[in-house]
Formats: C-alpha cells, structure tokens, sequence
C-alpha cells in the first residue's frame, strides 16, 4: 500500500499476499485468461505470468499513463492518458507498440462486448462513447450518453455507462 507494487491476494485467506514491485504506480489492470497485465503511469506495460514470473516491459510509444485496458480476442486493447491513443499489444508482444488509433478527448475506460471496443471520451464535453471495430480498428459508431461517461461494463447483452458529472446510470 502506498507504494508502486501490484499485490496477488488469496481469495481463500486475503492475509496472503504476493507483491510485484512495478516501476512506476500501477494504473489499470487486465486478465488475458491466463496472464495478468498491469499498465503504469509511465509506458510500461508489464505481463505478469502464472507462477509470479513477470516480463520484461512493452513500451507504448509516445505515450504515459496506460489509462485503461480490456483483453479481446487474442489482444490486449489499450488506452493511453497523456496522447489518447488507442494501442492494439498482441499476447506475445515484447519491445515497442506503436499506437493504432489516436481518439480526441480523454478516454477514462474500455470494455469489449465480443465484437466491439467501446471507449468511454469526454471530448469537448461531447461526452460519447467511441464503438471500435478490434479487427480494423477504426471507430464505426459515436453513442452519445450522460455528462461525464466515466466507467463501463458488459452484462452479456448490453454496455452499461456512469455518467459521473450527470450522477446517472445509462443503458446502451
């Protein structure tokens, strides 16, 4: 706590702890099915392996601040804070990823339906969420929501959004 570290807790006993020391403060976190990956308030991205082995860093060129990740298909879909650019890191990737998509705004977090990445962005206060094609990567649809779409998640059916300055819940 109140250092630059990732902590494994047992479920079973949560006084079990493992810590992952990371080079600068950990800022989003995602689970491949198998591996877990933390982005940090620097480029690096690390993958830490089953077994606690963790990799050597995938620098996100051009960018700091990982500000939100979500696995889809076989990538690791990312958002970086300081030049909203959207990255596409395959699962084996090592070295430097270049950015795919370059979104204005702030994107604060992601998710993918199976098919789709949604991005939440506060652009100009437009306050959308970017739909993103994973297989080509451009944005095929703007939705527009609440003041402030903030965080997200998939029900199985449906994309759901908090709408932080609007103090809303809306249903996409």
């Amino acid at each position: 706590p109140g250092d630059s570290a990732v902590y494994q807790v047992a479920a079973a006993n949560p006084n079990v702890q493992t810590r992952f020391a990371m080079a600068a403060a950990p800022m989003s976190i995602a689970m491949d099915g198998t591996n877990i990956w933390v982005g940090g308030a620097d480029e690096n991205l690390v993958r830490i392996a089953p077994g606690g082995v963790v990799s050597a860093p995938v620098l996100l060129q051009g960018a700091t601040g990982i500000a939100a990740m979500t696995f889809a298909g076989t990538n690791l879909w990312l958002m970086a804070r300081s030049n909203a650019s959207l990255y596409q890191v395959p699962a084996g990737a090592l070295g430097v990823v270049a950015p795919v998509l370059k979104l204005a705004g702030t994107s604060w977090q992601m998710v993918c339906d199976g098919a789709s990445l949604w991005i939440s962005n506060t652009a100009n206060a437009s306050n959308v969420f970017k739909v993103i094609n994973p297989a080509t990567a451009p944005v095929v649809q703007t939705v527009p929501t609440g003041a402030g779409p903030s965080y997200l998640a998939f029900d199985g059916s449906d994309v759901w959004v908090s709408n932080s300055m609007a103090a809303t819940l809306s249903k996409l």
